[in-house]
């Protein structure tokens, strides 16, 4: 039988850790899975089992279920993770949440002010580096319901100024200069134990911005930016080991230079802006956007406003009448796909927020059919399931799409609520999935 593993109720316990025992078995894989997480199976713990020792963890949070043994027996020491120190943070995967949803607020701010009285003083762009890529999956969906493009750039960090030299760094360079002249090789790893003395001046430059994609941006050649662009804003005072050193020395000059070459995510806030101003103008320049067109953007923008600045936790009667509206003028064939994806975005958002599975509906119908999963996302679908269920498979049945990743994760939290409508459809929609392959 398949065995679910519980949350443990310890005081300041954050995961569960499994240690498996030398014991030749086959079967017993185990699904591990979390919103909108790939879903992970792991069958190599089998391998070897009789003369090897294996480790599984995960933090609470995950849903983990074991598959029956088919053959032999398995020997598991269970132990529960435990933060002994009392003021500790709790290690797990609500920092990354909490990481993501600081970013989408910090994001809203920037955008609100922007479109504000004192928008001079607020850059048009902002700089996100110390991201991974896990995040990205996460920011996308609401990077849609803000309005906002995502780009990716490679950055330059160059520090310069004067030098304070160590004291032997003398007679090691000397050396390092005498084996470089006699044709060895100079060692320059000397020069990694100079620090600054004076840092005369700091430069970001953007040398290549592309999209997600990796393709680059037409006609972006290197700029610089300023420091309001980048967060966080601690930035640069957290950089780490440079890529690059360049120090003249005490018979050259007494310059020191670092470079620091890393990624970061770009957010032009009006970048879409313009790309849908060109979309609408003909070769000779000319618009061909209708009045009709124009009155519908003006509508969702006007509307995702409002809806974002009041920012309540249930849905009131005025939030209920911005929602009928932004219905209506998405569903009157005047608005565009963009206008309309953003739209659904948001309510799709509110509905996890209000916990109202109607609002989540509308979401997902503004979709045309078989295009919701695209729309919403498998993170998405799990978040209504753990909101909705036992009621998930009912509201979303009209809009579920055959899909191994959708299928895969929801079986999983199917099973720990014993749902088996949802259950069935996985099963079958795997099955599709296997024949057409």
């Amino acid at each position: 039988m398949h065995h679910r593993f519980t949350i443990c109720t310890l005081s300041r316990a954050f995961g569960k850790l499994l240690i498996f025992l030398p014991s030749a078995f086959t079967g017993g894989s185990f699904w591990l899975s979390r919103d909108g997480s790939e879903y992970c199976e792991t069958t190599q713990l089998e391998r070897e089992s009789a003369m090897s020792t294996s480790a599984l963890a995960w933090f609470n949070g995950v849903s983990v279920t074991s598959l029956p043994v088919h053959s032999g027996y398995r020997l598991v020491l269970s132990y529960d993770l435990v933060q002994t120190s009392p003021t500790a943070v709790l290690p797990g995967l609500h920092v990354q949440a909490e990481k993501i949803e600081g970013v989408r607020q910090a994001l809203l701010r920037w955008k609100q002010a922007k479109e504000g009285d004192n928008s001079d003083a607020i850059p048009d762009e902002i700089y996100y580096f110390w991201f991974d890529e896990s995040v990205l999956k996460h920011i996308e969906p609401f990077m849609t319901e803000l309005g906002i493009v995502l780009y990716r750039a490679d950055v330059e960090f160059h520090r310069s100024g004067s030098a304070v030299k160590p004291e032997n760094w003398g007679f090691e360079r000397v050396e390092a200069k005498r084996k470089g002249e006699s044709g060895l090789v100079w060692d320059k790893r000397v020069d990694e134990d100079v620090d600054f003395h004076k840092i005369h001046s700091e430069e970001y430059t953007i040398q290549k911005l592309t999209f997600l994609d990796g393709n680059p941006v037409e006609n972006s050649e290197a700029f610089s930016i300023h420091d309001n662009n980048v967060i966080p804003m601690n930035f640069k005072d957290d950089l780490d080991e440079p890529s690059e050193i360049e120090y003249g020395g005490g018979w050259e000059s007494n310059d020191l230079d670092h470079w620091f070459y890393r990624d970061a995510l770009v957010f032009p806030i009006y970048y879409e802006d313009y790309a849908s101003e060109t979309e609408n103008e003909d070769e000779d320049g000319s618009e061909n956007g209708s009045e009709e067109e124009d009155g519908a953007r003006a509508t969702v923008d006007s509307v995702c406003e409002d809806l974002l600045k009041l920012e309540r936790p249930f849905c009131t009667e005025k939030e209920e009448a911005l929602v009928d509206e932004l219905m209506k003028v998405c569903s009157s064939g005047d608005a565009s796909d963009n206008e309309v994806a953003r739209a659904s975005a948001l309510l799709h958002r509110l509905a996890m927020q209000w916990k109202d599975s109607k609002t989540w509906v509308k979401a997902l119908s503004l979709h045309p059919r078989g295009a919701a999963l695209q729309g919403v996302s498998v993170h998405g679908f799990l978040q209504a399931y753990h909101l909705f269920a036992p009621n998930f498979f009912q509201l979303a049945e009209p809009f579920l799409v055959v899909d191994r990743v959708l299928g895969q994760e929801l079986y999983a939290l199917a099973y720990n609520y014993n749902d088996a409508n949802t259950m069935n459809w996985c099963q079958n929609a795997m099955y599709f999935i296997s024949v057409a392959q």
